[in-house]
């Protein structure tokens, strides 16, 4: 099994949300199609993205992605309703 991971992922507050997740996919699918793709979060003291996504991403982002939050509550499964890939 294969990965695609970008370690190092900064969406900050005047970012689209939408558009950010929708770029993410498509750089990662660029490596490897058939990867499982993962995104890590990095985050600035004066931001919170991961909390947004998980609570209230807003109609844009649901129109165009399934969010679910992980047991835990430490991860994010976020699915393209159009392609079906998963991050």
């Amino acid at each position: 099994m294969n990965y695609a991971i970008d370690t190092h992922l900064h969406i900050y507050p005047f970012y689209s949300l939408h558009q950010a997740l929708a770029t993410l996919m498509d750089n990662l699918r660029k490596h490897d199609a058939q990867a499982i793709k993962v995104g890590c979060l990095t985050e600035r003291y004066d931001c919170d993205v991961y909390r947004q996504l998980a609570s209230d991403p807003g109609n844009a982002v649901t129109g165009a992605f399934d969010i679910q939050p992980s047991m835990s509550g430490n991860s994010l499964k976020i699915t393209s309703r159009t392609s079906g890939e998963v991050l």
